[in-house]
């Protein structure tokens, strides 16, 4: 396993939970997060509704040496081991398989510029999680993964064609492999043409 492998497998699905999570929050929201608590707060989202999902910190990005930084390598976190349990796991991941961007501690972002919203699209769908928010904090921002948002997920065929085409202009990924395994996993069967001679 790869991490082309795990973002074709997962990307897809992880950015329809997204596209659902930005209908959900609309553009109005406030948020509020206690680490403590392993919960971020919402108020005035799209639907007025108060919501106050838990959360789990995946990694942060920092504007003063512009880099990536996990959560299970970030010293200012480590006393708050629930809260930094899906990046512990992710980095397990990265050991089991060699996958350096997933096992070493800081990455560049001038060599992997969209590296949090990539990982953070795997875990999405990796963990079954909400979706993704990123946060400003002082100096940068941080991912954090959601839990349990009431999120309604109605994908139609239309809705699946939106989605794959707003994805494909946002990240550079392989379109095909992507969808061999999007469109089953929505039900679809996929019959691919041989060329007859």
């Amino acid at each position: 396993m790869s991490i082309l492998d795990l973002l074709h497998t997962h990307i897809c699905t992880a950015f329809d939970k997204q596209v659902a999570l930005s209908e959900f929050l609309g553009q109005n929201y406030l948020w509020e997060i206690d680490l403590n608590k392993c919960v971020i707060k919402f108020s005035e989202t799209a639907y007025k509704k108060r919501v106050s999902p838990s959360i789990q910190v995946l990694g942060t990005e920092s504007k003063i040496d512009n880099s990536w930084l996990w959560a299970w390598a970030n010293p200012e976190l480590q006393n708050l081991p629930k809260l930094i349990e899906k990046s512990h796991q992710l980095n397990t991941v990265g050991i089991e398989n060699s996958i350096p961007l997933l096992t070493n501690s800081i990455i560049a972002l001038d060599k992997f510029p969209y590296i949090g919203h990539l990982v953070s699209l795997i875990a999405v769908s990796y963990f079954n999680m909400s979706g993704y928010f990123r946060a400003e904090i002082k100096d940068g921002f941080a991912y954090v993964l959601l839990e349990n948002l009431p999120l309604e997920l109605k994908i139609t065929p239309q809705k699946i064609i939106n989605n794959f085409n707003k994805l494909t202009k946002i990240f550079d990924f392989d379109h095909k492999l992507a969808l061999r395994v999007y469109l089953p996993h929505h039900g679809y069967i996929i019959e691919e043409e041989t060329n007859q001679q």
